[in-house]
């Protein structure tokens, strides 16, 4: 499987905003592919909230996901 690798801002960009508060992120991919991948790269500690495709009904272009993601408690 090939895992890309974080974008360089990444990292900064998730550091500023989990000093704001909780950070969520969605995918559509499956949820064991995403948590591994942010373990590899090391931005799994700056994500409090992950909402995949085995969380919600619909696939993209669903809205459903955003508004799950942000009411997760953190």
């Amino acid at each position: 499987m090939y895992r890309a690798p974080p974008m360089p801002a990444a990292r900064n960009a998730l550091c500023r905003l989990d000093r704001q508060g909780p950070v969520a992120g969605a995918s559509a991919n499956d949820g064991q592919v995403i948590r591994a991948w942010l373990t590899a790269s090391g931005l799994a500690q700056l994500v409090d909230v992950v909402v995949v495709r085995e969380d919600v009904h619909g696939f993209k272009p669903d809205p459903e996901v955003c508004p799950l993601a942000a009411s997760a408690d953190r």
